[in-house]
């Protein structure tokens, strides 16, 4: 991608540990202008036709922003997601899910040092 980063391609299980048999409900952890949250009704009333038939897939996120789209199909559809990609050309956003995804503890223990 010119002038942007790839994310590497990671797992449902590499995103979410669920403890009990219970399917979570992903959403983002930020709010991005011009994200899709909004849309989300709209796009996910034409995805079940479109992967009904599927076995399982890759899904690759172009404009990642909050990921409202890729984390609301893994939270649908879980079993058939075989792979999320999320990209985008902002380097400083590549970098958050990076970081969330590689070094959540150490995240987690930064930020909680600004929490009211």
């Amino acid at each position: 991608m010119r002038n942007g980063r790839c994310l590497p391609s990671f797992t449902w299980l590499e995103m979410v540990k669920v403890e009990s048999s219970a399917r979570p409900i992903l959403r983002p952890f930020l709010k991005w202008a011009g994200g899709k949250r909004q849309l989300i009704p709209e796009i996910f009333s034409r995805i079940p036709e479109m992967i009904s038939g599927t076995k399982r897939f890759s899904y690759i996120e172009p404009f990642a922003g909050g990921g409202a789209v890729l984390f609301h199909m893994l939270s649908l559809y879980p079993e058939k997601v075989k792979r999320g990609v999320l990209n985008d050309i902002n380097p400083n956003l590549v970098n958050v899910y990076e970081q969330v995804k590689n070094n959540v503890n150490s995240l987690t223990r930064l930020l909680s040092r600004y929490e009211k």
